[in-house]
């Protein structure tokens, strides 16, 4: 429900004629009322809301956190990091770290303070990754067992790490649409295929190609050998040790 400051986004057309003395600290239902009015009683925001434009956001900047998912430039990003400025005599603003749900993309974004942002309400739920079914991938959810399809392009490069049983994170809205997948950070896959170590070769900085168990090929350091399991990073494709 629409309330309190969120109605002044809303009915940004007449809020400057409001007696907003009256609707200070009144009931849920009485600013519901207003916020409805303003509908049937504007003939230019009614069309408006029609069409899904409204021009402002469900939040603003104040309202940032990390793991909120937004709409920016027509796509879905979820916050990763966020630092409030403020630069002295110089107008506050919000440094933010965003990622892309659809290909993982980071960007670094800069948002003035108080700007309306439009927040997407997702639920993260774990689902488990069964097998392939053509270009869907089939999951389980691993409270209720419910069984789901994703698209194969929904995953982005990261999917060449994804093993059976693996158990993912699933963002999905209001109406149970699955908005993007998140593998975790770091996953432990077998090597299958490497060119032989060098016995007592510990060196770090000279490495090999070497395919996993998955199928994704990954550079590492020459004294892994096949069998050996190893830490990927998910986000960045490359190797972060070998597990004990």
């Amino acid at each position: 429900m629409l309330v309190g400051a969120s109605i002044k986004k809303w009915c940004w057309l007449c809020w400057d004629f409001l007696p907003v003395s009256l609707l200070r600290n009144q009931p849920e239902d009485v600013l519901l009322a207003v916020y409805l009015s303003c509908f049937v009683l504007n003939p230019v925001i009614l069309p408006i809301v029609l069409r899904g434009d409204t021009p402002l956001g469900n939040a603003t900047t104040a309202d940032f956190r990390n793991g909120m998912v937004i709409r920016y430039n027509n796509e879905l990003w979820t916050i990763t990091e966020f630092h409030h400025v403020s630069p002295g005599n110089w107008r506050a603003f919000v440094r933010t770290r965003l990622k892309n749900l659809k290909n993982g993309r980071v960007i670094e974004q800069r948002f003035n303070a108080g700007t309306d942002i439009d927040e997407v309400r997702v639920e993260h739920q774990n689902w488990q990754f069964l097998y392939v079914d053509g270009d869907d991938y089939i999951f389980m959810n691993t409270e209720t067992f419910d069984q789901r399809p994703v698209p194969k392009e929904m995953f982005g490069d990261a999917i060449k790490f994804l093993k059976e049983q693996d158990v993912v994170e699933m963002l999905v809205d209001d109406n149970e649409n699955t908005i993007a997948i998140e593998l975790p950070n770091f996953l432990e896959l077998r090597v299958e295929s490497a060119e032989p170590g060098v016995r007592g070769d510990t060196a770090t900085n000279v490495t090999k190609p070497a395919t996993l168990e998955t199928g994704a090929i990954v550079n590492v350091p020459l004294f892994i050998n096949p069998g050996d399991r190893i830490r990927v990073d998910t986000r960045t494709g490359q190797y972060v040790e070998r597990v004990k």
